[in-house]
């Protein structure tokens, strides 16, 4: 599968980064569990997922019962 560099940036604490992820759901949970004290400052630049060589239905679904 292919990963993407999901950037972003926070602000109040000088931060600008990127996180490894398959989706940009995944990307999401994935900072998530690193600063979730700071989620609401967030801000994402490109937002747009990567093409998937395989099926990644299982993954996806995955990643929707997290946020559900």
């Amino acid at each position: 599968m292919k990963t993407k560099r999901f950037y972003f940036q926070i602000l109040s604490c000088n931060v600008i980064d990127y996180v490894d992820a398959y989706s940009f759901v995944d990307a999401k949970a994935r900072l998530f569990n690193e600063y979730c004290h700071r989620w609401n400052e967030v801000t994402w630049f490109d937002t747009t997922d990567p093409e998937p060589d395989v099926d990644t239905s299982e993954l996806q679904q995955r990643c929707a019962q997290l946020f559900s």
